[in-house]
């Protein structure tokens, strides 16, 4: 509840170092110390972002669900593995079958591929993407 919501209900808030909000000095150092606050609040979150576009510029990865076929080293970098690889060349050998996004996700899970239907769409999509066009 905000101090206006308060006071409309006819309650007087005092703060035992700034004393009676209903006085102007009191009034004043709230709003004073909430300009404070604010500031401080948008001081660190413009340090933040700094510090993302420093580290999102350097290739780092900055969190989130880790995408398949990658893993992230000791200096926050995506790499891409050996055995995500392989799964992708097999995902794609079974989807030129004709198999369902379902059976090759069941297929590699058996395989020891951890990965849903709802997963093998995307990781066949970006890979779509990444190939140049023929």
């Amino acid at each position: 509840m905000s101090l206006e919501a308060f006071q409309k209900r006819g309650v007087c808030v005092i703060f035992g170092d700034i004393g009676d909000t209903e006085s102007t000095n009191g009034r004043l150092m709230l709003t004073i110390l909430a300009g404070v606050a604010e500031a401080e609040r948008n001081i660190l979150q413009e340090r933040i972002r700094a510090v993302k576009r420093v580290q999102n510029g350097k290739g780092r990865y900055l969190g989130g669900k880790v995408p398949f076929r990658h893993e992230v080293t000791a200096e926050c970098e995506l790499v891409r593995t050996p055995e995500g690889e392989a799964a992708l060349v097999e995902m794609r050998r079974m989807k030129a079958e004709g198999l369902s996004l379902r059976a090759i996700a069941e297929r590699l899970t058996a395989q020891g591929v951890q990965i849903s239907h709802m997963g093998v769409s995307p990781a066949l999509k970006a890979l779509e993407a990444a190939e140049p066009a023929a």
